[in-house]
């Protein structure tokens, strides 16, 4: 029962990690253009994508375990009145 949980957790954590480093590719150029001059250069460089996709890989990974331990715990009958 943990691995489902926890595979869930990580699949929507990497879906919104993916598409919020997509968001990022998309608008930091054009944020970097809008403020050029005011603010040091923006930029996405493959590390910074990288470390945001591990993050959210962690992120979904912990918040995944406190469910997947309860349920561990649970009796399936019970799980099943629980829903």
């Amino acid at each position: 029962m943990l691995f489902f949980v926890l595979a869930e957790s990580l699949m929507i954590s990497l879906a919104g990690g993916i598409v919020g480093l997509s968001w990022a590719v998309v608008v930091i150029p054009f944020l970097g253009k809008l403020v050029e001059g005011r603010m040091p250069p923006l930029f996405l460089s493959p590390i910074i994508l990288g470390y945001g996709l591990l993050t959210a890989i962690i992120v979904g990974l912990v918040s995944g375990l406190l469910p997947g331990v309860s349920a561990m715990h649970m009796r399936v009958i019970n799980a099943l009145r629980r829903v």
